[in-house]
């Protein structure tokens, strides 16, 4: 799980999810930031921030 400070990076253990692509490939927003806080332990302010690797 990703707890350091300054910009959230996805994990590739998470880019790696079939269930993480899809809500990305469909713009399901929703569902990629409740898989980003359930894989990565990102909060809503690390999600908030600028994104890399997505």
């Amino acid at each position: 799980m990703s707890y350091e400070s300054g910009p959230y990076r996805v994990s590739r253990v998470l880019l790696a999810r079939p269930d993480f692509r899809t809500a990305c490939e469909t713009r399901d927003f929703r569902m990629a930031f409740r898989l980003m806080k359930k894989y990565d332990g990102a909060s809503q302010n690390r999600i908030a921030s600028p994104v890399e690797g997505l």
